[in-house]
């Protein structure tokens, strides 16, 4: 029996099956053109317990090298706080590019706190993108590991807007970090 189209039953199944395979098989966090990149996720971004007066507002900044800043007025914070650390292997030389999504550990209302900006330094540059995506593009050095891989490491920091917290409110967040590509 052909199917319309000119496709036998038996092939199609077969498309179906290999499809599924390597979809299972599929290294986790990596997209195609990732081998050889090992991504992971050393420490979480914490920026500490935020209290504020009423009405207060303005911006608190965990900086990767500077540490804690505030603007406004009123604001109490309390740690601990400490930046995100990411260590990236891969092939010694080669440009990968990587996707940071941020997701809230603790809860707390986004009108009064609100994760703006993500500070990414590593050991060439600082950049900072907007919270909700961010895309890095890395060199990793020409130097070797004992197991044969490049090795960089980068820190991340972040800028939260509040208003007005009355309770103290614990601020932590998970960074999922995948490559996305490699040259």
């Amino acid at each position: 029996m052909i199917i319309r189209g000119g496709l036998h039953p038996w092939t199609l199944l077969w498309g179906i099956a290999l499809g599924l395979l390597l979809s299972v098989t599929s290294p986790p966090g990596h997209t195609t053109g990732c081998e050889g990149v090992e991504v992971e996720k050393k420490t979480d971004l914490s920026l500490g317990t935020l209290r504020t007066r009423p009405g207060a507002h303005g911006f608190l900044e965990l900086h990767p090298r500077n540490g804690v800043a505030a603007t406004g007025s009123g604001l109490v914070h309390q740690g601990p706080s400490g930046v995100a650390v990411v260590r990236v292997a891969g092939v010694p030389g080669s440009r990968v590019t990587l996707a940071i999504d941020v997701a809230a550990r603790t809860d707390h209302d986004k009108h009064y706190l609100r994760l703006v900006e993500l500070i990414i330094r590593t050991r060439e540059e600082q950049t900072r993108f907007p919270a909700d995506h961010a895309t890095i593009t890395l060199t990793l050095p020409d130097e070797k590991s004992p197991q044969g891989l490049a090795v960089s490491e980068f820190r991340i920091g972040a800028v939260v807007r509040y208003r007005h917290v009355s309770g103290g409110t614990a601020l932590r967040y998970r960074l999922r970090t995948r490559c996305m590509e490699i040259d």
